[in-house]
């Protein structure tokens, strides 16, 4: 899917801003934006997407997203828990500044946040660090408890966990898809992963069928299978999490007709089988 570009709540003159994110339903919403992101999950669980990257969020899991590393946090309607998360963001400008005076300390943590990081254990002092950004009312105010959350983040990189492949981080870039593209993603997103194949999708767009793979990933930072996978994928995700289907059943409304390729790929993008997904022991 193309992400949507998010309105930018921060800029030259609010570097840094910070928010509570409080609901029973976060509603998918594959998007991108020009500033860093930080969040943290205080309660409740869902799905999380991060890049070409699947997983299950949780309370207690703090998550530093790059530059226009699309990403999106959902759960299913209908459930009554609530969820909360705190969210920060900032300018590239700022962070950048804020390395600076840690005489480069933070480099390391940039870097890596090209393919966002998460860490899967909070702390004291990066729940204390999150209270005090979301409380302070003024840029001035922000700046030490930002400096101390980046910095112990710096320190506990190496506990991180890259969630974007390098080789998707790297095509991260601000919005300019071709629109060709755009058809053929809104048709697929319309009718399914299946409305085309590469050859059917070439031709629509007026190109051969290499030139038609190039503007693809050009334009998506993926490749045509692996976005009809990823779709496939993230259906059986949603069936596994809404309905009490067999696995089987699942795989094969997803458009999968073997059960071990559905798993391999199940396991590819999330990190799971779909019964560790699911919650079921993985002998059942």
């Amino acid at each position: 899917m193309l992400p949507t570009l998010e309105t930018s709540i921060v800029d030259a003159k609010r570097p840094i801003a910070a928010f509570v994110r409080t609901d029973r339903h976060w509603r998918f919403d594959w998007h991108h934006h020009a500033q860093v992101e930080i969040v943290q999950i205080r309660a409740g669980t869902g799905t999380r997407l991060v890049g070409d990257d699947t997983g299950t969020f949780a309370p207690g899991q703090t998550v530093i997203l790059g530059q226009w590393l699309p990403h999106a946090w959902a759960s299913p309607a209908g459930e009554s828990a609530e969820r909360e998360a705190i969210v920060v963001q900032l300018t590239h400008d700022a962070i950048d500044q804020l390395s600076q005076l840690a005489g480069g300390g933070l480099d390391g943590l940039v870097k890596s946040a090209r393919r966002g990081v998460l860490f899967e254990r909070t702390s004291a002092v990066i729940d204390a660090a999150l209270d005090e950004i979301v409380a302070a009312e003024t840029t001035l105010t922000r700046l030490a408890p930002m400096a101390r959350l980046l910095a112990t983040l710096q320190e506990r990189l190496a506990s991180g966990t890259p969630r974007a492949s390098d080789r998707f981080a790297t095509s991260a870039r601000p919005p300019s898809p071709d629109p060709r593209i755009r058809r053929i993603v809104a048709r697929l997103e319309a009718a399914g992963p299946d409305a085309f194949d590469g050859q059917s999708a070439a031709a629509t767009c007026g190109l051969s069928h290499e030139a038609f793979c190039r503007a693809f990933k050009r334009a998506t930072g993926t490749t045509f299978v692996a976005w009809q996978q990823q779709m496939r994928v993230r259906s059986a995700m949603r069936l596994l999490r809404e309905t009490d289907k067999a696995v089987t059943a699942v795989a094969s409304a997803s458009g999968f007709d073997n059960l071990s390729h559905f798993n391999r790929l199940f396991k590819r993008y999330t990190g799971r089988t779909p019964r560790q997904y699911r919650g079921e022991p993985s002998s059942a």
